[in-house]
C-alpha cells in the first residue's frame, strides 16, 4: 500500500454520557493501518465543545503512544484546537494544517462539521490544489430519513447542520470531495463482543473499551440494535481502504429539507460534483476491526 498522508478533523466525545464514542475508534483504526502518515490532528466542536473534544483527543493520542511505546503518536503539540463554533475556526489550528500543506499533499479527514476546512482554505486559496481529497461526514440521498432500529427519533445530519454555510464553502471550492452519508452508517454496525475481542490485547485497546461500554449500551437500549453505528470508521475506511466501499458520482447541493439544510447527491446532474458512497462491501466492518486491532506501521509526523 503507498503511503497516505492524511489530516483528521475530529470532534471525539468517548466517555461522555449520551455522546459517540466512533471518533476514538477512527483514530486508534488510522494508527493500525499500515502505509498512513498522520500528518496532523484538530478536534473541533460538534459531538461535544471544543475543550473537551481537545483533552480527549489528546488522551487518546497519549495512551495509544505508551501502548505502541512511540512518542511520536502523542505529539501532543500536533493535535490543535480546530474549530470552537459555527464559523468560529482556531488560528492555531488553521495555521498548523497550512503548515501541514505546505508540507505536502494530503486527504483530509472531515469527521466534524468542515468549519476548520472553511477557515483554512479561505486563509490560502493556494493550497488547495495540495488537497488531495476531502472525506466528509455527511450528505444524503435525496429524501432520505435516518431512523435506527425502534428508535422514533430521527437523526439529523449533523456535520452539516452546525455549520451549512462552511459546507457551501468547501462546495466551491476547487478540492475533490468524498461524501460518507449516514445513511451507510445504518448498515455499518460495530458488534460490542466483536470490538472487546479486537482491542482487548493492550491496555491502550482495553481502555478504549472500557470506555465505550455505556456508548454500546445507549444503542442497545434505544435502538434494539447488536451493534453501534460507526459513522467516522466507515469515513477512515472509505479513505484509507477504498476498496472496501463501493462509490457512485453524483451531483451535490445545499438545499432546505424538512427545516433543516441538507446536503442532498443526486444522480445526474445538477450540482457539484462528488464521489458518494453508495455501498459496503462484504467484511468491511471485519476490516476496520481489524485496523483496530493490530498496530500496523502508521506515523504520526508533525
Amino acid at each position: 500500500m503507498p503511503v497516505r498522508r492524511i489530516w483528521i478533523d475530529c470532534d471525539p466525545a468517548l466517555g461522555m454520557l449520551g455522546r459517540d464514542a466512533d471518533d476514538a475508534l477512527a483514530l486508534r483504526q488510522a494508527w493500525g493501518t499500515p502505509g498512513v502518515e498522520v500528518g496532523g490532528i484538530s478536534a473541533s466542536y460538534g459531538n461535544a465543545r471544543l475543550r473537551d473534544t481537545l483533552r480527549i483527543a489528546r488522551e487518546v493520542a497519549g495512551r495509544e503512544a505508551r501502548h505502541r511505546g512511540r512518542q511520536d503518536i502523542q505529539a501532543v503539540g500536533g493535535i490543535v484546537p480546530g474549530a470552537e463554533g459555527a464559523g468560529r475556526a482556531c488560528g492555531d489550528g488553521v495555521e498548523a494544517c497550512v503548515r501541514a500543506l505546505e508540507a505536502g499533499p494530503l486527504v483530509y479527514l472531515a469527521l466534524a462539521p468542515l468549519t476548520h476546512l472553511a477557515a483554512v482554505l479561505a486563509a490560502r486559496p493556494d493550497l488547495a490544489k495540495q488537497i488531495q481529497d476531502v472525506v466528509f461526514v455527511g450528505g444524503r440521498t435525496p429524501g432520505t430519513r435516518f431512523f435506527f432500529g425502534w428508535c422514533l427519533y430521527e437523526f439529523h445530519d449533523a456535520n452539516v447542520d452546525k455549520d451549512p454555510e462552511a459546507v457551501r464553502r468547501v462546495l466551491e471550492a476547487p478540492v475533490p470531495l468524498t461524501l460518507v452519508p449516514i445513511e451507510r452508517a445504518q448498515e455499518a454496525l460495530l458488534p460490542q463482543a466483536g470490538f472487546r475481542e479486537a482491542v482487548g490485547g493492550d491496555a491502550g485497546g482495553r481502555w478504549l473499551e472500557e470506555r465505550t461500554r455505556n456508548w454500546f449500551r445507549l444503542w442497545r437500549w434505544c435502538t434494539g440494535l447488536k451493534g453501534a453505528p460507526v459513522f467516522d470508521s466507515l469515513a477512515m475506511l472509505a479513505a484509507l481502504e477504498p476498496e472496501w466501499v463501493e462509490f457512485e458520482e453524483r451531483a451535490a447541493r445545499l438545499e432546505p429539507f424538512r427545516g433543516h439544510p441538507a446536503l442532498h447527491a443526486v444522480r445526474g446532474a445538477g450540482g457539484r460534483r462528488v464521489r458518494f458512497v453508495s455501498n459496503m462491501r462484504a467484511g468491511a466492518v471485519e476490516q476496520m476491526l481489524v485496523r483496530m486491532e493490530r498496530e500496523g506501521d502508521s506515523g504520526f509526523k508533525i
